[in-house]
């Protein structure tokens, strides 16, 4: 039991660095894909069988733009805003990783464990869809079945 551990502490000592505290650019996608990952490990050591993950993330949060100080129509705010926008930019926020993995894993886990229990531990396990937007004043991360949207 010793060694076992001794093998398993730098690995786990330096994955555990880059989670001690804030990041600026905090990439959600990422600790995302990390707490699947664990949380898919415990679930095909325990089931045997896991779902598969489907991520759709989309970015409306405004770019910086010093021309938008004077609006003066609702129409050119609509134009405005629509241009600002990049949909396809990674979703990355000022947060501590440890905290987002610690809650994304729970909820992997429990979504794992629900999916694989009402359909059975065989191929025709549904996957699970996570959705993330990033909004101007919020981040919203939903876990759902694909089946049940």
């Amino acid at each position: 039991m010793y060694f076992f551990i001794c093998l398993k502490f730098p690995v786990y000592l330096t994955a555990a660095l880059h989670y001690l505290s804030f990041l600026r650019q905090c990439n959600v996608k990422a600790v995302a894909l990390d707490a699947y990952d664990n949380a898919r490990f415990l679930c095909d050591q325990y089931y045997l069988t896991s779902p598969e993950l489907d991520i759709e993330q989309l970015n409306c949060k405004l770019q910086e733009n010093p021309d938008r100080q004077f609006i003066y129509s609702h129409h050119l705010l609509l134009l405005l805003l629509h241009v600002a926008q990049n949909p396809e930019a990674p979703v990355t926020i000022v947060y501590t990783p440890s905290h987002l993995y610690h809650i994304l894993f729970e909820l992997f886990k429990n979504a794992m464990r629900a999916v694989v229990e009402l359909h059975g531990e065989g191929d025709s396990v549904p996957p699970i869809k996570i959705t993330i937007v990033n909004a101007k004043e919020d981040l919203t991360i939903k876990v759902a079945v694909a089946q049940f949207l």
